[in-house]
């Protein structure tokens, strides 16, 4: 998450080519619309999963209406976290 919030062309490259296949301006418009949601707690909100679903809603063509946790599986990092004592 670190890197994330740090790394704006390193997490666009990211996004447009690894993760999403999304065009440049795609991704700097999923990454710009999510930027300020990163948390230390590397789980996001679920607040933050709904805005990260109306991303790739009007980025990379999700139909439906789809709920986080069909998209997102954080029961690992949610348990990592709380080991480490991270706060929300």
């Amino acid at each position: 998450m670190d890197y994330t919030r740090t790394q704006r062309e390193g997490t666009l490259e990211i996004i447009a080519a690894r993760w999403m296949n999304l065009n440049p301006s795609q991704a700097a418009k999923a990454y710009e619309s999510v930027k300020d949601t990163f948390s230390n707690y590397t789980v996001p909100t679920d607040e933050q999963a709904k805005a990260y679903i109306a991303t790739l809603t009007a980025t990379a063509g999700l139909k439906g209406d789809v709920s986080a946790a069909s998209i997102f599986d954080f029961s690992l990092a949610t348990e990592a976290s709380k080991e480490m004592g991270l706060k929300r």
